[in-house]
């Protein structure tokens, strides 16, 4: 029975209680008024029962619904389209448009909590509509991009929220490709480096792209392009990639790369032919330096810390 069933009840049966208690005698009036309070609570605790029976009820729902949901999101990004269909999904059941662009978001996970704290909200209050799960590996969201907005604006808005590293795919619009677009903004969200705070596209550097994609390749590539250089001792190896890293970022001039690494030219001169001798590259082949810039780029996205200040860069 409704709480609102169960008072009106109540107050019909009083009423009706009290119009009954004129026509008894004072002796049974007396004996029905003493028996007032047990009869209301009774009443009480059955409404109350009602109560926590309708919020039971109501939460029931609710978690059926928001188990629901997640199995549909974990469907959509992780491509289980047969699941999607069986489970009748559709983007309005996520509170997405059916009809897209949409654009794909990865935001890595962090001890501290999440890099974009409550970001459905954020979004819904700039009139954004998207959809969002938490797993090891950092927070999915699939974000519906709508006529008036491009995936750059979406960017912005992310910027001012993030703590951490977010990566954005391209604009896409059939679902059927979330998946993969949410594998590109992973890609994405990889190409910044350990410990940076940003949102960054998947085609804003194409070569960093290419190395995020496979890390454990990325290592073994590093490593082989530099050769001996990564077996020198902590110290000297980050002073000679530190400055192949300053020469690479200056397009070779070796002054200027003195200037900010506070040396002398000459000191940058020896350093680089160190460095030719270790790795077996030569600065004056242009295949090896590109071999080298790929290899500096690894390391800068993978341990920036063997770079120095330049693996900030």
């Amino acid at each position: 029975m409704a709480v609102r069933e169960l008072q009106t009840v109540a107050a019909v049966a009083w009423q009706a209680l009290v119009q009954r208690a004129g026509e008894l005698s004072a002796a049974k009036a007396a004996a029905v008024l003493a028996e007032s309070p047990s009869i209301w609570r009774v009443l009480d605790e059955l409404t109350q029962a009602a109560v926590r029976g309708h919020d039971d009820a109501v939460r029931a729902i609710v978690d059926a619904d928001r188990v629901r949901r997640r199995a549909l999101l974990d469907a959509l990004v992780e491509g289980r389209m047969g699941e999607w269909v069986r489970l009748g999904g559709t983007l309005t059941g996520l509170g997405l448009p059916e009809r897209g662009p949409y654009v794909a978001v990865s935001a890595e996970s962090v001890g501290d909590g999440p890099v974009l704290p409550g970001v459905e909200e954020f979004l819904s209050g700039h009139g954004v509509r998207s959809a969002w799960r938490s797993g090891t590996d950092g927070d999915v969201g699939v974000v519906a991009i709508g006529e008036w907005r491009t995936v750059t604006s979406i960017r912005e808005l992310l910027t001012t929220l993030a703590t951490g590293r977010v990566g954005l795919s391209r604009a896409y619009d059939d679902p059927v490709q979330t998946s993969t677009a949410v594998a590109r903004a992973t890609v994405a969200r990889r190409c910044l480096p350990a410990g940076a705070v940003g949102v960054t596209a998947i085609d804003d550097d194409p070569v960093a792209a290419l190395l995020a994609s496979s890390v454990e390749t990325s290592t073994e590539v590093s490593r082989l392009l530099l050769g001996d250089v990564m077996d020198l001792p902590d110290g000297e190896q980050q002073t000679l990639l530190t400055t192949l890293a300053t020469w690479l970022a200056t397009n070779g001039n070796s002054t200027e790369t003195a200037r900010l690494l506070f040396c002398h030219r000459n000191t940058v001169r020896n350093r680089l032919a160190r460095l030719e001798e270790l790795s077996g590259q030569s600065l004056e082949d242009p295949r090896s330096v590109a071999r080298l810039f790929v290899a500096v780029e690894a390391l800068r996205l993978l341990d920036p810390s063997v770079l120095g200040d330049a693996g900030s860069g």
